[in-house]
């Protein structure tokens, strides 16, 4: 059974016929958000403005049902290959959202209750550069339906992208306990359990011109040692692809190559980031590149499997 808010309460009771739509709210791991409507004109709702000019969301049907099962919820988003979008970049969307995009994001869809489509006002501001005709004005309540996370892009089409959110529940699907026995660390670099300071390692460097400059693999001014930033961090601080957060798969004769490429392109020479040690989790790493052995969280002297012959 869904809550309902006073307000809902009273617009139900007050009004016979309404209207419907639907509103999706996604909240990204960056802290920014992103809002959409089902309905064929834009709509503004809490204080938030629910586009309709694309990218065009269609949903599955819910289930509801007793006990702890995951729900789960389809989101079919309609864009071409060739539809660019305001919200990444410029990238067109299929190749934004399979580059990661979403990842991560926590997903609200809710149903507007509404009384008239009358009272519609030109747009203003910004939306006027998203093409937005109309600003629907008349006074509504919602309910959220569905509260999760994006969990997969399970298919991208030149036409559409489905992407799977599921509920909260799914955390609770995990092995327990957590911690396995290996002799690698079993800590995240700079997280709580290793307790590495990231403001001791952190080195800020500009990316240099070079023929062979791609969103995965660019030339860069650090002169660190080969491997100093291996499976470290970079993130963007200037340029196009600015406060865009990286995993750092390889670096190697100044050259970082990343795991998952920039939204949007290649990063520009002269463009400035900042980029953290990376660790490989051994114990010798951890002791002379970190000195921070007290925290490692491996178990190194765990005897290698072996075969008794009698």
């Amino acid at each position: 059974m869904k809550p309902v808010t006073p307000a809902l309460l009273a617009f139900l009771t007050a009004n016979r016929q309404f209207f419907q739509a639907d509103l999706f709210h996604f909240a990204m791991v960056d802290g920014s958000n992103l809002y959409f409507t089902s309905a064929n004109i834009s709509l503004e709702y809490a204080g938030n403005l629910y586009l309709a000019t694309g990218p065009f969301m269609e949903r599955s049907k819910l289930r509801q049902s007793r006990g702890t099962s995951v729900d789960s919820l389809t989101l079919t988003c309609h864009a071409s290959v060739a539809m660019s979008s305001p919200f990444f970049g410029g990238a067109g969307l299929p190749q934004a959202l399979l580059e990661g995009a979403l990842d991560g994001a926590y997903v609200t869809m809710s149903r507007l209750f509404f009384s008239s489509w009358n009272n519609p006002t030109p747009m203003a501001g910004n939306c006027q550069l998203l093409g937005c005709p109309f600003l629907w004005n008349t006074p509504a309540a919602a309910v959220i339906l569905f509260y999760g996370r994006v969990a997969d892009i399970s298919s991208v089409g030149y036409s559409k992208i489905q992407i799977q959110v599921k509920s909260f529940l799914e955390l609770l699907d995990m092995y327990y306990p957590w911690q396995l026995y290996q002799q690698a660390c079993s800590w995240a670099l700079y997280d709580a359990n290793c307790q590495a300071n990231p403001a001791d390692f952190v080195q800020g460097g500009v990316v240099e011109a070079a023929a062979g400059n791609t969103p995965l693999t660019f030339l860069t001014n650090l002169t660190n040692p080969d491997g100093w930033f291996t499976l470290g961090r970079l993130q963007m601080t200037s340029g196009a692809c600015a406060g865009q957060l990286r995993s750092i798969k390889l670096y190697q004769g100044s050259a970082i190559t990343l795991m998952v490429p920039f939204v949007g392109g290649p990063p520009a020479a002269g463009d400035g980031f900042q980029a953290w040690a990376g660790c490989d989790r051994q114990l010798g790493t951890c002791a002379s590149k970190f000195n921070n052995i007290m925290n490692f969280g491996g178990q190194p002297f765990i005897p290698a499997p072996s075969t008794v012959i009698s």
